[in-house]
């Protein structure tokens, strides 16, 4: 019996109910503990196996770059290490509405705002943009962050994956007040590891007068005009979304939009103003990345030509990978027993990546800080996993 298996029978009576759900969680095999992990340089000194970390949305490694650290040093010496409590009128503040409007520019778009809760800036957008008794089309690849940011009040339909024809034939059966049609998409796809087909999804917009909301979070800094995403300089995109953090290392999340739409945001929902101003460390990063990101043309080239050779060599070492073209790799099980001994086997060999029980998935991120010599080190850890591998390319 673990430690902290005793130390829940111990617990009193009150308590049964929680101590309870563990033990279930135990018995499941499904009991999560947070596990501290050490940075390559200690490994090394302590002989154990160094980290290959395949979690990380810091794709072009820029959080340490040594011009994105000086320049958040720089903020906090400037404007302090902490917030205001509301968006105010205030030198703080102008900071931050110059890099919302240099963000703009970069994008195409009129408008910018940033936010500092990631977790919820789906949920203050779309509850105040969507009308409440509206229509919402989205993927149904799209990830369940999304779904949950959807106002109740509306009706969700869902549109076959990526299948801009599927979409239009659900717009002509509905007959939609064009004002109260949304149609939500991933320009890549966190599920499928594929690029949205943004071309034909923005003739049908146009067609049927909806409204585009596009979540680029998987692809910003990596993918589109200058890394700047697959809907930078497209007009007919009303709203793009992402997050910086996962870009950046920033805490941070942005729309770029019209300035019409972000005056409604502002006027129409009140809790805004308490996620919107950003601490002066990020801020910093913030300006640094996007002064950096556009002229990283060889890095993004880099982290395309990674990503091709640990598919290829993924593919002919027997593993099922979804199709995808980008530094995005999925790789699918067929049946539950592999899968968790794949799981098992990346724990041993202090991989990380992350695991879709649900959907029998694992997916690797791959970024600039990964060498030829990392991922060759990988694919042997990989290739000691003592299952048979069966499984044919999707």
């Amino acid at each position: 019996m673990m430690a902290f298996q005793r130390k829940f029978l111990m617990e009193p009576d009150k308590y049964q109910f929680y101590v309870q759900a563990l033990e279930k969680k135990l018995q499941q095999k499904n009991y999560q503990q947070l596990k501290s992990i050490l940075p390559e340089s200690i490994c090394q000194q302590e002989n154990k196996k160094s980290l290959i970390n395949f979690i990380s949305f810091d794709f072009l490694n820029i959080s340490e770059h040594p011009y994105v650290k000086k320049n958040a040093i720089k903020y906090v010496l400037k404007w302090g290490s902490g917030t205001l409590p509301s968006q105010i009128f205030s030198n703080h503040f102008e900071c931050q509405k110059q890099l919302e409007e240099q963000m703009a520019k970069l994008v195409g778009k009129e408008s910018c705002q940033f936010f500092q809760h990631h977790q919820q800036f789906h949920t203050l957008i779309l509850s105040t943009l969507v009308p409440k008794q509206g229509t919402v089309y989205i993927d149904e690849s799209c990830p369940a962050n999304l779904y949950k940011a959807i106002p109740s009040s509306c009706k969700i339909i869902r549109f076959f994956h990526n299948d801009p024809h599927h979409l239009e034939k659900l717009l002509l059966e509905q007959n939609e007040n064009p004002s109260h049609a949304w149609i939500i998409l991933e320009s890549l796809y966190t599920q499928e590891g594929d690029l949205v087909k943004l071309k034909e999804f923005l003739e049908i917009s146009h067609r049927f007068k909806c409204f585009i909301y596009l979540d680029e979070t998987n692809a910003f800094s990596v993918l589109g005009h200058h890394g700047l995403g697959l809907g930078a300089l497209k007009k007919e995109v009303d709203c793009i979304v992402g997050l910086l953090q996962r870009a950046s290392g920033s805490h941070a999340a942005f729309l770029v939009t019209k300035q019409l739409l972000k005056n409604y945001l502002l006027q129409f929902n009140s809790d805004l103003s308490f996620f919107q101003l950003l601490p002066p460390a990020t801020l910093g990063a913030i300006e640094g990345y996007l002064q950096l990101i556009p002229d990283m043309h060889s890095e993004r080239q880099k982290i395309m030509h990674l990503s091709r050779y640990l598919r290829s060599e993924m593919t002919q070492a027997g593993f099922c990978i979804k199709k995808s073209s980008c530094h995005l790799i999925i790789v699918h099980f067929d049946d539950e027993e592999n899968f968790q001994s794949f799981v098992n086997h990346l724990v041993d060999e202090n991989i990380l990546a992350y695991i879709q029980k649900a959907e029998l998935t694992i997916r690797f991120l791959v970024s600039l800080s990964h060498t030829k010599e990392i991922l060759s080190d990988f694919l042997l850890r990989i290739k000691a996993w003592n299952r048979p591998l069966i499984y044919t390319k999707l």
